[in-house]
């Protein structure tokens, strides 16, 4: 990537920093509406973004001391142990992990280390607090949320051990009577937060977990309330 003309880097720097905040599934739309008529920029930001998830892409500063380095599987946050990644989406990285005491599996929610963008910031602290009033059995649990040493913003909550909602549907294979009990459960967690003054804006496939339990019944979980919005805001 280094030996691409300057003028070129520099057009596509901004929008890079645009993009790698979408989630992924957003990119390419977001790249339509940027490169129309430019293949070579589109080129180079595809490149970028597909190193962004490890952080070797040529905008990142890791040896900044201002930002903290990515946490990897193995590093303590708090009471929790990182074991792998699940996700990671525009605002933050997601984690199995395991906490101490009491001993259980949990999702650990990270702030991305080289995001400084105040808006973004708010953003995520806006969704602890969403998630902090929320008691619903479709709806992830929130346990606890804190900030590292380092000052690496992060939460922890409910960890749903299942697939995104066409994944499972389709892996199952279910009936259309099955298919529509599953979408009352949704609406039902949709409709709860709605009663709270709460909009999830982001409402897709892969923001639902669904699960087969033990004895057979079969749940589902309304995640990612990273871009959900109060009535009246």
């Amino acid at each position: 990537m280094s030996n691409l003309p300057p003028e070129l880097l520099a057009q596509a720097e901004p929008i890079f920093h645009e993009a790698v905040r979408l989630p992924p599934d957003q990119q390419a739309a977001f790249l339509d509406l940027k490169c129309a008529n430019n293949p070579a920029l589109r080129t180079i930001l595809e490149k970028l973004l597909s190193h962004a998830e490890d952080k070797n892409g040529i905008f990142t500063q890791p040896d900044n001391p201002l930002i903290p380095t990515p946490p990897k599987p193995g590093t303590q946050i708090g009471h929790y142990q990182l074991i792998r990644s699940l996700g990671r989406g525009g605002m933050g990285q997601v984690f199995l992990a395991r906490q101490e005491e009491p001993q259980r599996d949990v999702a650990v929610k990270l702030l991305r280390a080289d995001l400084s963008d105040k808006s973004l910031s708010h953003r995520f602290k806006l969704e602890i607090e969403i998630l902090g009033k929320f008691n619903h059995p479709g709806i992830a649990q929130i346990y606890e949320a804190g900030t590292t040493e380092d000052g690496l913003s992060y939460f922890a909550m409910e960890y749903v051990p299942g697939l995104p909602l066409t994944e499972f549907i389709s892996s199952e294979e279910l009936d259309p009577r099955q298919r529509l009990e599953l979408a009352i459960q949704i609406c039902e967690a949709v409709q709860y937060a709605h009663e709270q003054g709460i909009i999830h804006r982001d409402l897709k496939p892969s923001n639902i977990m669904a699960v087969r339990q033990d004895d057979g019944v079969i749940r589902t979980w309304v995640l990612d309330f990273g871009v959900a919005r109060a009535t009246g805001t």
